[in-house]
């Protein structure tokens, strides 16, 4: 919060901490004795756990990975995505990469950095250059590519006749 983080963005960080301090004490470790095999271990358990999240969905719902018929939208999976199981590194990084410098946990991160250098990837990248092809740090999930997904015609005739105005045909023509 004293970064200007939004609200959402440090629920998130806090239930991606709580996954972690859960499965430690599952395993019984505590979290200044953790080490890179309980990271792995970790990233194993996400890959194949299900999500506690996708059981609040409708009753009526379509089944977890299916895709929408209509858009081409897949609907998530009963599982952890690789964004998620990133998403979880980086901020578990963080967590002991702050109490690495403030003296008050750990020597060592028990999570490897994303390069060998331990900076973050490409972060000073000249956008006029072509990215250089690099290897994912350790553990890091490899998120696939989605091309961008078309809007069938018969949505997009059906969108344009609900539209009340032609001020809003003309930009909705114009998007």
């Amino acid at each position: 919060m004293a970064s200007g983080n939004s609200p959402a963005s440090c629920r998130s960080y806090g239930y991606d901490l709580l996954r972690w301090f859960r499965f430690l004490a599952a395993v019984g470790i505590a979290g200044n004795r953790a080490q890179r095999v309980d990271v792995r271990d970790f990233v194993l358990w996400l890959r194949t756990a299900h999500n506690p999240a996708r059981d609040r969905r409708r009753p009526d719902a379509p089944a977890a990975g299916s895709v929408n018929l209509r858009t081409g939208k897949p609907y998530l999976p009963a599982g952890y995505a690789p964004a998620t199981v990133n998403h979880a590194l980086s901020v578990i990084s963080a967590f002991y990469d702050f109490h690495l410098q403030t003296g008050e946990g750990p020597l060592v991160s028990p999570v490897p950095p994303q390069s060998r250098s331990g900076r973050r990837l490409n972060a000073h990248h000249n956008p006029l250059e072509p990215f250089h092809l690099q290897r994912r740090g350790a553990y890091r999930q490899k998120q696939p590519d989605r091309p961008p997904r078309a809007v069938p015609d018969d949505v997009l005739d059906e969108l344009f006749a609900r539209l009340g105005c032609n001020r809003d045909r003309a930009m909705f023509s114009m998007f």
